[in-house]
């Protein structure tokens, strides 16, 4: 997981990724103005993905052309924290149904003394 700030984060996605000049990268610049579109946006997910370890959607619901980055960000934390919540929760759930356990409806290997015959 990645220590920087999420919206630092961003800032330094758009410059060193999308190659966006720093002087465009401010608040008030809508995604339209830094020329990114959907597939942009998606690419910025699965880079989100990646640095976190945690499985994102595909788009980001309340994020269009005209929303700025003061907007987005927290939008995208949001969704961050949002994954980050249902990864650990399938984590956990998983955890309780090992291959071969009872959970799963598998019969154990060895039967237990109570088993009849």
């Amino acid at each position: 997981m990645a220590s920087q700030p999420l919206e630092d984060r961003i800032v330094t996605m758009l410059r060193e990724h999308f190659e966006i000049e720093e002087d465009l990268v401010r608040p008030e610049a809508t995604f339209a103005e830094l020329d990114m579109d959907s597939l942009a946006m998606a690419e910025m997910l699965a880079i989100l993905e990646d640095e976190e370890g945690v499985p994102m959607p595909a788009s980001i619901p309340g994020i269009g052309a005209q929303t700025t980055l003061a907007e987005g960000a927290p939008i995208l934390a949001q969704l961050l924290a949002d994954a980050r919540a249902l990864h650990a929760a399938q984590a956990t759930a998983s955890i309780g149904a090992q291959p071969g356990s009872e959970q799963d409806g598998a019969r154990p290997l060895i039967p237990s003394t109570d088993t009849p015959r």
